[in-house]
């Protein structure tokens, strides 16, 4: 059809529908050779995209000339709002139906130089779901460009394609309807997705068509594999150290997902990281939660809770006169008492046990007491005092307080030649303060 005036009417444009339907791929050709050949005479088309460059007029193909239908569905990554537009040279025309509503891209089937056009009809799109997307492309030759573009705001102007996104190939889906190439008025309304509810069970599934259309011509085949995955991704935790201590703890979650694969993970509040394992540091006691997401989009929250952090601080001295006295080397008269004591702060557990080693029949320990740091006077008659064997366990501590001092009565039996090392420890915590107690004689009077 050479006229040039009957270019800008779809009616003639498309009255002699070729005998040729077939599926192109929905990327952006950048070169004249990606686009379009000429096999035995006749054109050969790739891709339904293309940048802009010249075809005819001094391009390979004088007596180029084109007026294609494209239609299939359109499934969006994420769920936003979206805007479209087309910038082409020439005519395009296209829509989209939402929620069985057909929402118009834009209208512009006539013969014009490359321009952007939008009709700027915001689009609510799901992630997950299937649109039916409807396009058509003119030109009656010379240059050419034909590339759909989208943005989750408004285009500013409707020739402005500025802060355009092209829309990437991997958004489109085929269709088996090929009504809309054989009827030349035709379009593609297709409630088909509709009509084919997928199980609820995880597994891979196929599904067979056979269909008619009105000039009786039948197709049927065999869609697949379709993945359904309504698993929930799984992952482990490993914490170093897991024993205590008194740094940080790393955490690293190891996520898995057997059927979809994982797609990133997160701790949650924090950045999504595209890996299926991350390690993440950690410095105080308490669970912390994960975010994990597999590529079907299903998201499990799991939880790690980290106890073994132990920030306290340790010193040993005297206690004298109600007030806690720092003292690391302490002497005692054989036959006579003093008062230890174990300062503990920041403590974070009601519950403290004292590991300490025998002082070989040197010194008897008796009386133990425990005191809040609000009242050094009185000692706390609520605790809960074990010993058993080397351990003394105390239980039931103020639940506002996490300063406490631990009085151990103690009298010198026996005169030592060394120094008598008690090595403390809290709750198997490594860190260990040590008192060093010496038993001596009384010193002669002059």
């Amino acid at each position: 059809m050479s006229d040039e005036s009957l270019w800008n009417d779809k009616s003639k444009v498309f009255e002699t529908p070729s005998s040729i339907i077939e599926y192109r791929a929905a990327n952006i050709a950048h070169t004249v050779d990606d686009y379009i050949s000429k096999v035995d005479g006749n054109f050969k088309n790739y891709t339904i995209f293309m940048d802009h460059f010249d075809l005819g007029n001094n391009g390979p193909y004088p007596d180029y000339k084109e007026a294609t239908k494209f239609w299939g569905y359109i499934t969006p990554p994420e769920t936003n709002d979206y805007y479209f537009g087309t910038q082409s040279d020439d005519g395009s025309q296209g829509y989209i139906i939402v929620n069985d509503s057909k929402i118009q891209i834009v209208d512009q089937f006539k013969i014009h130089g490359t321009e952007f056009k939008t009709d700027n009809n915001k689009m609510h799109l799901e992630k997950g779901k299937y649109y039916p997307i409807y396009l058509e492309y003119s030109n009656w030759g010379g240059d050419g460009e034909f590339r759909l573009l989208y943005k989750n705001t408004k285009f500013n102007i409707n020739n402005d394609q500025a802060g355009g996104t092209t829309v990437p190939a991997e958004w489109f889906r085929p269709s088996s309807n090929t009504n809309p190439g054989e009827v030349s008025t035709a379009t593609f309304e297709s409630t088909a997705v509709k009509g084919i509810p997928f199980p609820e069970q995880t597994n891979t599934y196929y599904l067979a068509f056979k269909a008619e259309n009105e000039m009786g011509g039948v197709r049927e085949g065999i869609y697949g594999p379709f993945l359904v995955d309504k698993t929930m991704p799984t992952g482990t935790f490993t914490i170093n150290p897991s024993t205590g201590t008194n740094g940080n703890v790393t955490i690293t979650l190891n996520a898995s997902d057997e059927h979809s694969g994982v797609r990133r993970i997160r701790k949650s509040e924090g950045d999504w990281v595209n890996e299926e394992s991350n390690s993440y540091t950690v410095t105080e006691n308490r669970t912390y939660s994960f975010e994990v997401e597999d590529n079907a989009g299903n998201v499990a929250i799991l939880e790690c809770p980290v106890s073994n952090i132990d920030n306290s601080i340790i010193r040993t001295g005297l206690f004298l006169n109600n007030k806690f006295s720092e003292q690391s080397n302490i002497s005692i008269v054989k036959g006579f008492n003093l008062n230890l004591a174990i300062e503990i702060t920041n403590f974070e557990s009601k519950e403290i046990k004292l590991e300490m080693n025998d002082y070989d029949g040197f010194i008897d320990i008796s009386n133990i007491e425990v005191y809040a740091s609000e009242d050094l006077k009185n000692p706390n008659r609520d605790a809960n005092i074990n010993v058993s064997g080397k351990t003394i366990t105390i239980t039931n501590l103020p639940i506002d307080n996490n300063q406490y001092i631990v009085v151990l009565k103690a009298k010198a039996v026996e005169i030592n030649t060394e120094n008598l090392s008690n090595s403390i420890k809290i709750d198997g915590n490594m860190r260990i303060e040590k008192h060093l107690v010496n038993v001596v004689e009384l010193p002669e009077l002059e």
